[in-house]
C-alpha cells in the first residue's frame, strides 16, 4: 500500500510502511566428516528501498561452520554487499559495494 504524504496510518505512535519490502535467501552448506567444518555458500536479496541501500541488495557470500559439540557453534562469514537499482534512470550505485567481515557464536541450551 501506498499513502499520499501526509496521510500515513498511525497505530500506537508508529506510521504504517509505504514501501514494498521483498527478501529471500539461498544457502548451500556441507558439513564435513573430521573436525566439525560446515563450508558454506550464502546468497541473499532484499528488495527495501533505503537512501543508504538504494532499491535493492544483493549479498553473495560465504563462510564455515564449526562445531564444538552439539550444543556450540562458531559461524565465521563473508558477504559482498552489492546495492541495485532497477531504474536505469536512477543515480549510479558503483562504489558503493561494501565487504563485510562476521561471526557468531551460538549456544543451544
Amino acid at each position: 500500500m501506498v499513502y499520499a504524504p501526509g496521510k500515513r496510518v498511525v497505530t500506537l505512535g508508529a506510521p504504517a510502511a509505504n514501501v514494498t519490502a521483498l527478501g529471500s535467501y539461498l544457502l548451500f552448506a556441507y558439513r564435513l566428516p573430521w573436525l566439525g567444518l560446515e563450508p558454506m555458500l550464502v546468497g541473499e536479496f532484499l528488495r527495501y528501498p533505503t537512501l543508504v541501500t538504494g532499491e535493492a541488495v544483493v549479498v553473495p557470500g560465504g563462510g564455515v561452520n564449526v562445531y564444538f559439540n552439539s550444543a556450540v557453534t562458531l559461524r565465521l562469514q563473508y558477504s559482498y554487499v552489492m546495492p541495485v537499482r532497477f531504474d536505469k534512470s536512477a543515480k549510479d550505485e558503483s562504489g558503493r559495494d561494501l565487504h563485510l567481515l562476521s561471526s557468531r557464536l551460538i549456544i543451544a541450551f
